[in-house]
């Protein structure tokens, strides 16, 4: 989420993201445009482990 809609998420106001349900990993997300991002985890309750590397190119 770029910082407009993470804010209106943490608000508990609509918001837009780029993304979805994903059930398998490694993950590969590319964002739409240059921006600051968010990048939001919702692990629905049970514990996970996240990890993440910027690759620009």
């Amino acid at each position: 989420m770029d910082r407009d809609e993470y804010q209106a998420y943490l608000d508990g106001e609509e918001y837009e993201y780029f993304g979805g349900f994903f059930d398998f990993s490694p993950l590969v997300l590319e964002v739409p445009y240059d921006d600051r991002w968010y990048l939001v985890v919702d692990s629905n309750l049970h514990r996970i482990s996240v990890e993440f590397q910027q690759v620009f190119g």
